[in-house]
């Protein structure tokens, strides 16, 4: 269901501002996450999955406050830290500690470096 009002809330370009749609699909992922956390607790791959599912939507959220010219690679380049973004490291930060505690979890580790390295790029050398 998040992910269905999420998609339908996204407009034609990442940087353009979402529908009311991406609102309501916050607050889905929002009650996932809890009650994944109440029902597998913080050391489950189920509850990391939810984890990360959760920060990328906020991770893009985050980005629509950007602008394509401030980096090729990095949507949220120069974009001032926000609650999004801070929710979004949060969470990527709790899936990261299940995903490399767990035999398979590599590939989404590795999307949640990739999201935190982004996420906490506040200054940087932009190569265009």
């Amino acid at each position: 269901m998040a992910h269905t009002l999420d998609q339908k809330g996204r407009r034609g370009k990442w940087n353009d501002r979402s529908g009311p749609e991406r609102q309501q699909a916050t607050e889905y992922f929002d009650r996932a996450v809890r009650t994944a956390a109440g029902i597998y607790q913080k050391d489950v791959v189920q509850y990391a999955d939810a984890a990360f599912e959760y920060a990328s939507h906020l991770e893009s959220l985050h980005e629509e406050k950007g602008d394509p010219l401030n980096s090729k690679w990095n949507r949220s380049a120069l974009i001032p830290p926000s609650k999004h973004s801070e929710l979004a490291i949060f969470f990527f930060q709790e899936a990261l500690k299940v995903y490399e505690t767990e035999q398979f979890g590599y590939k989404r580790m590795i999307e949640c470096l990739l999201g935190l390295a982004k996420l906490n790029e506040t200054q940087a050398v932009l190569f265009l």
